[in-house]
């Protein structure tokens, strides 16, 4: 069973690595404008983050690995991925 996060395209501040020349305080003054965005607004943004991601040679790299392992008949469960997930019910 793989221990790794389930997104593993955050830096050791917890940020996205899809954002690295932006400073922690940036960080936190885009956050509360998202706050202020309507809720299309912010899925909108939302949806663009994911799509640079995406874009990203980690990404790549991290999805192949997982359809490697995938093919090779490593599988998580549904209970386990509810527990890494946090929903261990």
């Amino acid at each position: 069973m793989d221990s790794r996060p389930i997104t593993p395209f955050l830096d050791q501040r917890g940020l996205p690595n899809i954002l690295p020349a932006m400073t922690e305080a940036a960080f936190i003054g885009w956050k509360q404008q998202l706050v202020q965005l309507k809720e299309n607004e912010r899925l909108e943004v939302l949806a663009f983050l994911l799509h640079l991601g995406r874009e990203s040679d980690e990404w790549k790299r991290e999805t192949a690995r997982r359809l490697k392992q995938m093919a090779a008949g490593e599988q998580t469960s549904v209970g386990e991925l509810r527990a890494r997930l946090g929903n261990g019910e």
